[in-house]
């Protein structure tokens, strides 16, 4: 059995999608998870996981973190991809509505502008979305709800437009994003390999010019650098989202499933590793272009 394999039997045998081993139910592995099951044929497991995310909808269509916290709320970007997912793969409108709804969410959540502070780096004044209601807009949250919108054909939308204008606002000089902030007070705060991965899977198919290059040259040195599990994962998808899917990616991969492979971890871990394994063929690329 190939390693890819091996992900999908470990994770079909799963009674729980959680960030730990031992966790509760939470959206974001459980979205992950049952976009891979989907990609691996195991459509009625996937619609078990997609229906609990149904269940845990609240009327205004946002999806809440786990059944028991219905916020923060920016997990409602990842219940929309895997329901979108669905949809591209079966053909079927089973979660059309509910995905509706959660985009219309979306595109009225909106993270708090902030009048320009000179010893801040980045425009505070582009809108996109945050962690948490009433927040400023960050990078990791704009980058996931323009991955929602796309799927749904919102490339040109003016959320979506402004959205991206935030991601590349929010790059380093020297390649690289973090949380959101550039410089502080005259200092360039440093990069993170996890988000500058979601950003520049968010921005597959935008214009490429010197920030992302440089970027993706960030992501191509770190993937090999011994990043955590999460953010190599991140890390591959960004770069196959711009072609750039090489040796030190596969290299990459086949590092993080030799640490793991004898390892109880969580279903959080293993659909993100089952995901980087598809380099452009991964949902949370692919979930980015319209229904045809």
């Amino acid at each position: 059995m190939n390693a890819r394999a091996a992900l999908l039997d470990r994770l079909s045998r799963q009674p729980t999608f959680a960030y730990s081993p031992d966790g509760v139910m939470a959206t974001e592995p459980a979205s992950f998870a049952a976009m891979c099951l989907l990609h691996g044929g195991h459509a009625d497991q996937a619609e078990i996981i997609l229906h609990w995310l149904v269940s845990i909808q609240a009327d205004d269509g946002s999806v809440g973190v786990t059944a028991d916290q219905p916020a923060p709320r920016w997990t409602t970007s990842l219940a929309c991809l895997a329901w979108r997912f669905h949809a591209r793969l079966t053909g079927t409108s089973t979660f059309a509505a509910n995905c509706q709804s959660g985009i219309d969410w979306i595109l009225g959540a909106k993270g708090l502008p902030i009048e320009h502070a000179p010893m801040m780096g980045h425009d505070t004044r582009l809108v996109g979305w945050c962690w948490a209601a009433e927040t400023h807009s960050w990078l990791e949250p704009t980058a996931l709800h323009i991955m929602a919108l796309k799927s749904v054909g919102h490339h040109d939308h003016s959320r979506t437009r402004e959205g991206i204008q935030l991601l590349m606002d929010r790059q380093l000089a020297d390649g690289g994003c973090n949380y959101g902030n550039t410089t502080v007070m005259g200092q360039q705060l440093l990069p993170h390999v996890q988000p500058t991965g979601i950003a520049m899977s968010a921005l597959i198919n935008e214009p490429t010019d010197s920030r992302i290059d440089k970027s993706l040259n960030y992501l191509e040195k770190q993937i090999l650098a011994g990043p955590p599990l999460t953010s190599r994962c991140f890390a591959m998808s960004g770069l196959a989202a711009h072609g750039r899917w090489t040796a030190a990616c596969r290299d990459g991969l086949k590092l993080a499933y030799s640490q793991v492979r004898d390892q109880k971890i969580s279903t959080y871990k293993l659909s993100l590793l089952y995901l980087a394994s598809l380099g452009p063929e991964n949902p949370l690329l692919t979930s980015q272009y319209e229904l045809g």
